[in-house]
């Protein structure tokens, strides 16, 4: 797949999401020069929650319609990514996590509790290095019928 493959607001999404993971990777300190909290995902009884300096994001396993993983070039290695949607229509959220936060290797095992998640997204979004991937994990919709 090519940008040409992707939607003006799935384009936009990215750019948006590396211009923010850009900032993670070059800002280690605030301006009051205090250490930033890094961002986590901790996993709860019915699902997840991400945290960071903003606050916490809790999101229960049944609000989640669909998860899509993918991969981001990042010229010597790929960074593995998912975005996670919940809601529909103008109440869509896509909340995007990657392999480089802490939790993530957890909740991606905790979504395998939902019916019809694919056990073998990871394959699927590997190989071949240094290609997009995107691949639909989980869709509530698919598995509806």
């Amino acid at each position: 797949m090519n940008d040409d493959d992707y939607t003006k607001d799935e384009i936009a999404h990215r750019l948006v999401w590396k211009a923010k993971h850009a900032m993670k990777l070059t800002c280690a300190h605030s301006l009051n020069g205090h250490p930033m909290r890094t961002p986590e995902i901790i996993t709860t009884d019915n699902g997840f929650a991400i945290v960071t300096t903003k606050g916490t994001d809790a999101v229960s396993l049944d609000e989640v319609s669909a998860i899509v993983a993918y991969k981001i070039d990042e010229l010597t290695t790929d960074l593995v990514c998912c975005d996670i949607v919940t809601g529909s229509g103008d109440g869509e959220q896509i909340r995007t996590i990657h392999e480089e936060i802490p939790g993530f290797v957890t909740v991606m095992a905790r979504f395998e509790a939902l019916p019809g998640f694919n056990k073998q997204w990871r394959n699927a979004v590997s190989l071949p290095p240094f290609a997009t991937n995107r691949t639909t994990i989980y869709s509530r919709a698919a598995n509806a019928t």
